[in-house]
């Protein structure tokens, strides 16, 4: 389990609630060099990936409209 998969399942056991809809890699861009980065390091090749897995990445995490920035300590106004 990775942390934003973590996240998004303890929220929905929590309230029954789906912070995102979870996508295959496969509905991502594959092709930007700072995801490729992240491939080649966790699956060695991007032909190693899979693409038909499902997923919940920080990005849509990030726009779920269930979720609210809390603000941060010493923040000014």
């Amino acid at each position: 389990m990775y942390c934003s998969q973590l996240i998004w399942k303890v929220y929905q056991q929590a309230t029954g609630q789906k912070l995102c809809a979870p996508r295959t890699f496969h509905s991502y861009d594959l092709q930007n060099k700072k995801v490729l980065k992240i491939i080649q390091q966790r699956y060695g090749a991007l032909k190693n990936l899979p693409r038909t897995e499902f997923v919940v990445v920080p990005s849509d995490l990030a726009t779920s409209s269930l979720l609210e920035e809390a603000p941060r300590k010493n923040q000014k106004k």
